[in-house]
């Protein structure tokens, strides 16, 4: 008669061979499930499984006393490792009799694992896999805790397939255990990710003030570059206040290779001349000059324009201004100097009265003086040039 366990790949009959069903390695095999005949000493059959004949593996014990796999138990409870194991005991109970409602309480036995893993055992994986014939054999006996290290390092009968298993299962244990590892430091994780944030922001910032300094220096450059434009633009005002008048004014212009150098790059194209009056409560009155030309001289002609600004005294003058305008280039040399006079256009808006307190628009000589005719015949001297305006 035979009798076939549900919980393992193995067959025993009444002789008492162990085979392997269809000689197929079992899928899951690991360390369970190892024939109990490769034991060495007849006297360590005791720790033989009593739910499927192999040797123990992660012992427990039933109330009455039967050790068992907790692989090969059917166990039905046992929601966390501090509470009790409930299962059913094969050795108890018939499995036709067993049943859920009525488990039996088992419990890990600690002293019976370190006895199994003390016997001595012979090479389990010809008689386990049931290979008759090999070019190969394996002599090795040794003690059962030292059999895994055997399989993998060592036995050149067990399967590939097996030891990659091992090795999986290696890793799969070594996992574990890094997990155990970060989550007894989870707070020094946590610490070290903080220092990771805190090390971002401050990135963060460092870009952020890199940024700032950029635009700094370009608000620097900026402001450099409105000064120095205030600076040329200052400097083509000779004076600032008013200049008392009896209907002539005369007029320096210095610095005269640089401001001829500056209109000619568009820098800046004119000068103005300080206010002046015509005379005591008179028209106040004010000239710009285009060094490189303005119109028709553009380019080749010193301009020389005359205009009105408001004044204080505008409401008792007689409008439109109608006076007599002549412009002196002075020769420095006392040599003859270069003139020319007009006399206003009443209708144009240039010699009205000024609106709104604005100059009128400038009116004059577009081509004043030829550059050839001005560089050669003394009328720069020292750098300057001196206009003279008289008003009659």
């Amino acid at each position: 008669m035979q009798k076939t366990t549900s919980k393992t790949h193995f067959t025993i009959d009444t002789t008492e061979n162990l085979t392997v069903q269809d000689n197929k390695i079992p899928a899951n095999y690991r360390l369970q499930g190892i024939d109990y005949k490769i034991m060495v000493e007849p006297k360590d059959r005791q720790y033989i499984c009593s739910s499927s004949p192999h040797i123990m593996q992660k012992i427990i014990q039933c109330e009455e006393g039967h050790l068992s796999c907790y692989q090969c138990t059917e166990i039905t409870t046992q929601s966390s490792a501090n509470e009790p194991i409930k299962g059913i005991c094969y050795a108890c109970n018939k499995p036709s009799q067993s049943s859920e409602s009525n488990p039996t309480t088992f419990f890990e036995d600690k002293y019976i694992e370190r006895m199994i893993n003390s016997i001595e055992i012979a090479c389990p994986v010809k008689a386990t896999f049931n290979i008759e014939k090999s070019d190969q054999d394996c002599s090795w006996s040794g003690n059962l805790k030292s059999l895994k290290s055997h399989l993998i390092t060592r036995c050149k009968l067990f399967p590939k397939n097996e030891i990659i298993d091992q090795k999986l299962s290696d890793i799969e244990n070594k996992i574990e255990k890094l997990a155990l590892d970060i989550e007894k430091n989870k707070n020094e994780v946590v610490k070290y990710s903080e220092h990771n944030k805190l090390k971002e922001q401050v990135a963060t910032l460092s870009t952020k003030l890199e940024s700032l300094e950029q635009l700094c220096c370009s608000i620097l450059d900026n402001v450099e570059s409105l000064n120095k434009q205030i600076s040329n633009h200052t400097s083509n005002i000779t004076q600032t206040s008013i200049i008392p008048s009896n209907g002539e004014m005369v007029w320096k212009i210095d610095n005269f290779s640089q401001r001829m150098a500056d209109a000619k790059n568009n820098i800046s194209i004119s000068c103005l001349s300080s206010y002046f009056y015509s005379k005591e409560f008179g028209y106040k009155l004010g000239i710009k000059i285009y060094l490189n030309g303005d119109g028709t001289g553009k380019n080749t002609h010193l301009s020389v324009f005359l205009f009105i600004e408001s004044g204080e005294y505008d409401d008792i003058l007689k409008w439109p201004f109608n006076k007599k305008i002549t412009f002196i280039l002075i020769n420095q040399q006392r040599e003859r100097d270069h003139i020319d006079s007009f006399f206003p256009d009443i209708t144009s808006n240039s010699f009205q009265q000024p609106k709104s307190k604005r100059r009128n628009i400038a009116t004059g000589c577009p081509e004043f003086i030829a550059h050839n005719k001005l560089m050669a015949n003394g009328y720069i001297i020292n750098n300057a040039i001196f206009l003279k305006v008289i008003l009659n």
